[in-house]
């Protein structure tokens, strides 16, 4: 017999964030392993997971949001984030095993001088700190670490891999030659800047962050907080006094938000 393609189950969010409650899904039943689910851009209620989840593939559109807190998710996660123009974005991948070659490969990056594609990452032990890919780069987005991404005409970027389940950690060192990460969002969800410095204090040397909004840099810190996007990515500086200690992205700083707050 020949075998039938994914039901598509889509979230609607009519009666709360409950990822369990029937009545917020499309066929009126919670997902299951074989469905594919979509995620729509503009909802009210987003869903949150409260027990273990599983689904063939999800499909989060731009703007779209899943807090799957520390419960298990079983299936491939696929985020679309809108960029409207040809500018320079910092990004980061919401989820996990996202590789390099696959961003290449799927979208329509913009070129630059000799190979250079339009992706790079930050290395602030370098003098010239931009490391920019070529068609031929390879290697994974890590989850936590923020890059540069710019195409050659207004698209979606999308990310696929794994839901980000338990706090995320990236290792970071003080006293290079700038004390800049380049770091991001690793959830699905917004988090909170407030929280973020809060648990991260002591290995910054100030309580900013800095994102590109394509002209310049905004400053966000106690004074002016940020709910910061999925997919987005940002600036921290890193106190000298700081070996091989982890910025920690703690899954209990998530949430929903009623206004996207990507730059762009």
């Amino acid at each position: 017999g020949t075998c039938a393609s994914p039901v598509t189950n889509t979230w609607k969010g009519t009666t709360n964030n409950n990822w369990n409650t029937a009545s917020n899904w499309s066929t009126s039943s919670v997902p299951i392993a074989s469905q594919n689910v979509t995620i729509p851009s503009g909802l009210t209620n987003y869903p949150t997971a409260t027990s273990a989840v599983s689904f063939n593939t999800m499909t989060l559109k731009n703007g779209a949001t899943f807090i799957p807190g520390n419960n298990t998710v079983t299936g491939n996660i696929n985020y679309k984030r809108r960029l409207p123009n040809t500018d320079w974005y910092l990004i980061s991948p919401p989820v996990s095993g996202e590789s390099i070659e696959d961003i290449i490969t799927n979208h329509s990056l913009a070129t630059g001088t000799g190979s250079n594609v339009g992706l790079a990452n930050f290395i602030n032990t370098d003098s010239n700190p931009w490391n920019y890919k070529s068609a031929a780069s390879s290697g994974t987005l890590n989850a936590a670490q923020g890059y540069s991404i710019k195409l050659q005409a207004a698209a979606d970027v999308s990310f696929t891999g794994s839901a980000n389940t338990s706090d995320v950690n990236y290792t970071v060192t003080g006293g290079n030659s700038n004390n800049f990460y380049l770091l991001g969002n690793p959830f699905t969800s917004y988090v909170n800047s407030t929280a973020f410095f809060t648990k991260n204090t002591a290995l910054l040397s100030a309580q900013s962050m800095w994102l590109w909004d394509g002209s310049t840099y905004q400053t966000y810190n106690l004074v002016s907080p940020l709910e910061i996007a999925p997919a987005q990515g940002f600036f921290v500086d890193i106190d000298d006094n700081v070996s091989n200690q982890n910025i920690v992205f703690e899954t209990s700083n998530q949430s929903h938000q009623s206004t996207d707050t990507f730059m762009r």
